[in-house]
């Protein structure tokens, strides 16, 4: 049941269940009306698929959910609508952009090294 304030989609379907996979979990409200406009392009067969990330603050920490709509080509229309817990994902590319960080880091103090002890030498 969606609650006073929380946005409804045709067929059941809320903003509630998209943003909130546990007692306490919340989306923020930036892009939900270009998350709705779109999903219901894709219920009005203006386009084939949608699909979207969003982050998840809960009293676990920050989680992260990965949410697909396709269109169901047939005469009454419809969505299949799927929503997976991506947060290892998005953990793991954090670690990645944070590993490129830090090499990115050291090879600029390594060549800053070799041209002091290039000066040095000369």
């Amino acid at each position: 049941m969606a609650r006073a304030g929380h946005r409804r989609w045709p067929g059941s379907v809320s903003a509630t269940t998209f943003s909130r996979r546990g007692a306490d979990c919340q989306r923020p409200d930036a892009g939900a009306d270009e998350i709705t406009a779109s999903i219901l392009e894709v219920l009005h067969g203006a386009r084939q698929d949608f699909s979207f990330e969003y982050p998840c603050q809960s009293g676990a920490g920050e989680r992260w959910f990965a949410v697909s709509i396709v269109r169901l080509d047939r005469p009454e229309s419809g969505a299949v609508v799927s929503c997976a817990d991506i947060t290892s994902r998005k953990a793991a590319q954090l670690d990645i952009e944070r590993s490129r960080q830090e090499l990115t880091h050291f090879m600029r103090v390594f060549m800053a090294g070799e041209m002091t002890a290039s000066f040095a030498t000369s």
